[in-house]
């Protein structure tokens, strides 16, 4: 009888593994996050605005928002899912905490402790744990613990970006604020004066969230993530593109230049978010089309939030609203794949609803 044998057949190799990517989005993370502890706590401290635990305070949220998270996984894997064997996993798994890092990052330097272990909490189990874990999750961990903080500090206080520095320097209000007090609509000396230059938005030396602010960063971490193909780049762009346009009929019908689409560009996160939010692996389309379609309708979602006066949560409602319709942008983008004229109807209803709504809003203000 003749042996049986296997020989090797021919592949394509892939030098990113999930870890290594994950890995590539930490590297990517970390001048943003020693940005966000000298920003919020360090100089703060230097300006003698704050004591000792000012100047540790960005470091305890984080550390918070972390452990809690993956407390909270490995409470539910053990108690819930009754597998030891994965929380073993977990433990060696550089994924797990991503959620609770990317969720401090996107919040005020004000929020209570308490609020920070809630929102990480209910963050992993509604939007990670409730559909199996990574990765199955439907929604964005992060996100999802995002909006249950913002919501909550809402009803008890009002949004407080600012921290105790910028405070001090009268700039009370976030740009996104600061315009929305506006209704949206005002001169350049209204709308950027306040922050002093336009070098303070890309450098990140703006009332905002603990880690969202500096533009500079968030463009290089792009950089460094698309050259390592990480990133889903395409989302990015598209998600950008939309907003800029939109934003950009609106300023002009307004009579406002150039500058108005921009600011809207680099204020609100929008550029972090951009890069670590709408592009997330498990929660965002991988076809090709799927990416620009998802894209464009997360961006004319998110003008649409933010010009209702939703200020910075605006942008997780409309990316929380498309990582639930992922599965099936994803499902047209596979099929386009060979027959691009079955995405051709998603393409025009997003260009009208693009220019409509730019249009309208651009009346109404």
């Amino acid at each position: 009888m003749k042996d049986f044998h296997v020989d090797k057949g021919t592949y394509i190799k892939q030098p990113n593994t999930v870890d290594k990517m994950y890995m590539h989005i930490y590297i990517a993370l970390i001048p943003i996050v020693l940005f966000s502890i000298y920003k919020n706590g360090v100089n703060p401290y230097i300006k003698e605005s704050v004591g000792l635990y000012g100047l540790l305070l960005p470091l305890i949220i984080m550390l918070i928002s972390i452990i809690t998270a993956s407390f909270t996984e490995m409470l539910y894997i053990k108690v819930v899912l009754k597998d030891n064997k994965k929380i073993i996993d977990l433990l060696l798994n550089p994924i797990a905490i991503l959620p609770g890092l990317i969720m401090s990052l996107l919040i005020p330097i004000t929020t209570p402790l308490l609020l920070v272990l809630l929102g990480s909490f209910l963050g992993t189990i509604i939007g990670k744990m409730l559909f199996g874990g990574h990765p199955n999750n439907k929604l964005n961990p992060a996100l999802v613990g995002q909006l249950v903080i913002m919501i909550i500090l809402t009803m008890i206080v009002s949004n407080n970006y600012s921290n105790p520095y910028e405070l001090h320097n009268n700039m009370t209000n976030s740009p996104i604020i600061n315009a929305m007090n506006l209704k949206n609509i005002g001169s350049y000396k209204e709308i950027i004066t306040p922050f002093r230059q336009v070098r303070n938005f890309f450098i990140g030396n703006i009332p905002g969230a603990i880690g969202t602010t500096s533009v500079l960063l968030s463009i290089l971490a792009f950089i460094y993530l698309a050259i390592n193909k990480v990133i889903k780049w395409k989302i990015s762009i598209t998600y950008l593109l939309a907003v800029f346009i939109m934003t950009f009929i609106i300023g002009n019908y307004n009579g406002l230049g150039l500058w108005y689409p921009l600011f809207h560009l680099i204020s609100g996160g929008l550029v972090f978010i951009s890069i670590f939010m709408v592009t997330d692996f498990v929660t965002t389309p991988t076809t090709p089309i799927g990416q620009i379609l998802f894209g464009l309708y997360a961006g004319i979602l998110t003008v649409v939030f933010r010009f209702l006066k939703i200020e910075m949560e605006g942008a997780a409602i409309a990316i929380l609203i498309m990582n639930s319709l992922s599965v099936l942008i994803d499902y047209i983008g596979a099929t386009a794949r060979y027959s691009f004229k079955k995405s051709i109807v998603l393409f025009v209803i997003a260009w009208i609803l693009l220019i409509s709504v730019s249009t309208y809003l651009a009346i109404i203000l």
